[in-house]
């Protein structure tokens, strides 16, 4: 059995964000061979609900609740929180506008078997990338951002944070998969694009969590972050 924490930013401040969550999960649970168990870690920003139905409808994952101890959102400080709270073999970082094609974990985990240097991926994004016919079988290292790397799956080995330490907290929303890959990068470690591994960003459809802020807080949240990313990295 292969053990896969999903660590999921959501804050369903609403029923209609509440279902993009439940939705997600309900495809993730779906979606592998009988030899993947999935252990979800939802960071819900929203105190008043949990995901523990969930726990009851599938006997082989579970799903738990995450409340972040500090209020103000932070995408990489709430990822590390989930994170934090499992043990399995595998990480996955996630959105929670996602949907998961059959079979999605357990392609990037034989990738991961047979490569051992691989120690980060992401899945193939067909809202993004379009049709992935021509590149079945393929694999492409880099860390170009809705490239290779896409910022809202990005499936690891638990042992790469033994490597790069905690995600840095002062990326709150945008750049966080900027500095992902950059860290990966200068530290020599390899992500790659697994063209046969298919996850649904489904920002424009199912609904945009985004939108939950207030303008001021969205621009702090993006433009700035830009200067955050330029002065680390001296660009």
């Amino acid at each position: 059995m292969k053990n896969v924490d999903v660590v999921i930013i959501s804050w369903a401040k609403d029923e209609t964000l509440k279902k993009v969550t439940e939705t997600g999960l309900e495809s993730l649970f779906n979606s592998d061979s009988p030899e993947v168990s999935f252990h979800a870690y939802i960071v819900e920003s929203n105190k008043e609900i949990n995901y523990d139905e969930f726990n009851k409808k599938y006997w082989k994952h579970s799903c738990t609740t995450v409340y972040p101890t500090d209020p103000e959102f932070g995408y990489h400080k709430y990822l590390n929180e989930g994170r934090k709270k499992g043990e399995s073999e595998f990480v996955v970082l996630c959105n929670n506008d996602l949907t998961y094609e059959k079979n999605w974990a357990s392609t990037i985990i034989k990738v991961m078997d047979q490569t051992p240097v691989i120690m980060s991926a992401s899945p193939w994004c067909p809202q993004t990338q379009g049709d992935n016919s021509k590149f079945k079988g393929s694999v492409f290292p880099g860390y170009r951002v809705r490239g290779e790397l896409a910022g809202w799956c990005i499936f690891q080995k638990r042992s790469i944070y033994d490597q790069i330490g905690d995600l840095d907290e002062q990326f709150t929303h945008w750049y966080c998969d900027n500095d992902y890959g950059m860290t990966l990068q200068t530290k020599g470690i390899i992500h790659c694009l697994v063209c046969d591994s298919v996850v649904n960003h489904h920002d424009k459809n199912l609904g945009k969590t985004h939108e939950v802020f207030d303008s001021d807080y969205q621009y702090k949240t993006t433009v700035l972050q830009k200067e955050k990313f330029d002065n680390k990295w001296k660009l």
